[in-house]
């Protein structure tokens, strides 16, 4: 009776840990981004200080420079990830 359960199988672990890296990574280089004047959040806020009359939301450059980071992180991860997987097939 005891055979009757299926066997465990593992879930894979990598494409939760790629999530996890471009989530963290993109909040993290966002967040410095915004604070820093660095590109492109500057040109951001400058285009806010003309659009609304001398002022500018930093909440709102955040989330514009989160969407362009996470795009990057994710076309990088991507990127090295099918790499990789090339590299493991022509080392076998």
């Amino acid at each position: 009776m005891e055979n009757d359960r299926p066997p465990i199988t593992k879930t894979p672990r990598g494409p939760m840990i790629k999530f996890v890296f471009v989530l963290v990574a993109s909040v993290g280089v966002s967040i410095w981004i915004t604070f820093a004047p660095l590109f492109p959040a500057t040109v951001f806020i400058k285009w806010q200080l003309q659009w609304f009359d001398g002022s500018y939301y930093p909440k709102y450059t955040f989330a514009v420079v989160w969407v362009i980071m996470l795009l990057v992180f994710t076309v990088v991860t991507l990127l090295v990830s099918s790499l990789w997987e090339k590299v493991k097939r022509v080392r076998k």
